[in-house]
């Protein structure tokens, strides 16, 4: 989107999934104005770190599912 490649995009419900590695840490000014400007394109972002996903998968999918229904009631 515009400059930048999400991890994972659908553009149905105008969501871009990010998958952050411990690199991000060092980011977050970077990756917030990044957010701001793919949110400039509708597009609403949600962040999952590494270790969330490693760690506890169930928990991960079920806030992606939350996000996901969220997101099909904003864009109706």
């Amino acid at each position: 989107m515009d400059k930048f490649i999400l991890d994972f995009y659908c553009s149905k419900l105008l969501l871009g999934i990010e998958v952050d590695g411990s690199i991000h840490r060092q980011k977050e000014k970077y990756d917030d104005q990044r957010t701001q400007i793919i949110n400039y394109y509708d597009i609403k972002v949600i962040r999952f770190r590494n270790d969330e996903i490693f760690d506890d998968l169930p928990a991960a999918t079920k806030r992606l599912m939350e996000e996901i229904r969220k997101r099909e009631k904003e864009i109706q």
